[in-house]
């Protein structure tokens, strides 16, 4: 149910109000339907791991893990023939599994070499310095099961004239289903024109590589320092994105550049899983004080560099597919600077502790507790795309060209600017700009949680705690990514808060008082 059933033909402003009476009043719009599930897609999977671990002692300073892992994922199957149906790009036809001569894997490769080795070693240097080292490969599982017509067919309601009119009504219900006939081969040949989905049969096994360097130190005053470098390398990692094969290969040429356009006609997209690599490297620095004397301190900050193919963003079009090294850059959730800091400090007054032990000073300062977390992370990286209608190769994406240093204002509001806009400006037609992926960053995120605790003995199992939190105790507002779609009027603008930064913190300042009885 739409909301143009129920708003005014050329009024935009509508709300789920409309669709709500929609709903009510029995009026679903344009594009109404339902999936008939023909045959009932359920999936079978039988999942095999092996493992040997050994802690060698090789001396009194030397310290040795060896491990080694295997895991077989077999390629998945379906609960009933025909279960699953795999598009083949190459001659245009589906594959319906356990049918026919089609197996009942779809043919799809079972990968039984997946070895992940374990290696760490941690060498006392003295009483107080500790180095450590590490590598180990971790598998992902793979997605081999794939649901194409007709393991779902839609059914839809006639077509409307417009979105403004209803298609027909719930209660007279949907046309009555057809259910497409199975071939007896499992093969469907010429299939309808829609989007499908192709499993490759050699569709690899993802994995990440990781390892580290560490030296830890043991410092006086019950404080440690810890200096790291960090780093993983990851191959063929399933990603949130599929990619559209049926893409356009030649700017300016339309569909006629679309590879099973030019053999069979067909200009729906076929989506193939992006299994994509990835690359992280960063340092690592920690230093705290073990809880002593009431007090306890954590400090760690991280400067690292993410690097890969893949947006963040789910879809089929947000790639170029033509130049695909051109997808290489900065992972969206990437942030160079990362810092943070908890404490917790309990108040050296009352009972058990140094001072005022008894009296009205253990009465009124004894029992508290002060707890606070501060955060600071760098910029997530802005992605300045524009449209493609100049590009004129349908599932690529495309972004404008960039004339000199962009500069940085850091402006927030509407009509102000975050960066300088004027540096870019519209490639030609028929071409890609020359802008990189995220090379430019929004702004960054700064965050104090802070709360107080006051503790009221009642008997020796049985404690009463009053809470008075605050979250965001500085009221500091967590501006979004400003818009950046060159096109757009807003380009350029942070108009938002809080609605797509990785880590979320509250709007404005929140305080919260509570009683808690401990037993």
């Amino acid at each position: 149910f739409t909301a143009g059933t129920t708003s005014l033909n050329g009024n935009s402003n509508t709300s789920y109000g409309n669709s709500f009476a929609s709903f009510l009043l029995d009026q679903p719009g344009a594009g109404s339907g339902r999936d008939l599930a023909v045959i009932f897609p359920a999936r079978r999977n039988t999942i095999y791991n092996l493992y040997f671990q050994d802690k060698w002692q090789v001396s009194q300073k030397l310290t040795v893990d060896l491990g080694l892992r295997w895991e077989y994922w077999p390629s998945s199957t379906p609960h009933f023939p025909g279960g699953f149906s795999n598009y083949n790009p190459f001659n245009n036809t589906l594959l319906l599994a356990g049918i026919g001569s089609v197996p009942n894997d779809l043919g799809i490769n079972s990968i039984a070499t997946s070895f992940g080795p374990r290696v760490g070693a941690a060498y006392r240097l003295n009483d107080k310095t500790v180095f450590r080292a590490g590598y180990g490969i971790s598998y992902i599982p793979r997605d081999t099961n794939v649901y194409n017509f007709p393991v779902s067919q839609a059914t839809q309601l006639p077509a409307a004239i417009n979105s403004f009119v209803a298609v027909g009504s719930m209660a007279t219900g949907f046309p009555p289903p057809s259910p497409a006939v199975l071939p007896s081969t499992g093969i469907i040949v010429n299939p309808p024109a829609q989007a499908y989905t192709y499993i490759p049969k050699d569709l690899p096994q993802g994995y990440v590589e990781s390892w580290n360097v560490t030296l830890q130190r043991a410092l006086p005053a019950n404080f440690s320092a810890e200096a790291a470098f960090v780093g993983n390398h990851g191959v063929n990692v399933p990603t949130s994105n599929n990619l559209n094969i049926n893409a356009s290969l030649v700017p300016g040429s339309g569909s006629k550049g679309e590879p099973e356009n030019i053999l069979f006609g067909r200009t729906a997209q076929t989506l193939e899983p992006w299994n994509a690599p990835s690359y992280y490297e960063g340092l690592q620095l920690r230093l705290n004080r073990r809880f002593s004397n009431g007090f306890t301190l954590f400090n760690s900050y991280a400067f690292g560099k993410a690097i890969d193919f893949n947006p963040s963003t789910p879809g089929a079009n947000n790639f170029n597919v033509i130049n695909f090294a051109a997808n290489k850059g900065l992972s969206d959730w990437n942030r160079t600077n990362i810092f943070t800091m908890s404490a917790v400090y309990e108040l050296p007054f009352g009972q058990g502790k140094h001072l005022l032990t008894s009296g009205p000073g253990k009465w009124i300062l004894g029992g508290w507790q002060i707890n606070a977390l501060w955060s600071w992370e760098s910029g997530l990286p802005l992605d300045i795309s524009t449209s493609t209608g100049s590009l004129n190769a349908p599932g690529n994406i495309n972004r404008p060209n960039v004339n000199g240093p962009v500069q940085i204002f850091g402006g927030i509001g509407p009509g102000t600017l975050y960066f300088d806009k004027t540096m870019f400006s519209a490639p030609a037609a028929n071409t890609f700009g020359n802008l990189g992926r995220n090379v430019l960053h929004g702004p960054g995120l700064f965050d104090i949680d802070a709360s107080i605790f006051r503790r009221f003995p009642i008997r020796e199992r049985l404690n009463l705690e009053f809470r008075a939190e605050a979250f965001n105790l500085t009221n500091t507002p967590q501006y979004n990514r400003p818009d950046t779609v060159f096109t757009d009027s807003a380009f350029g603008q942070v108009n938002s808060a809080n609605g797509t930064q990785s880590v979320l913190v509250n709007n404005s300042r929140q305080l919260q008082f509570s009683m808690r009885l401990q037993f």
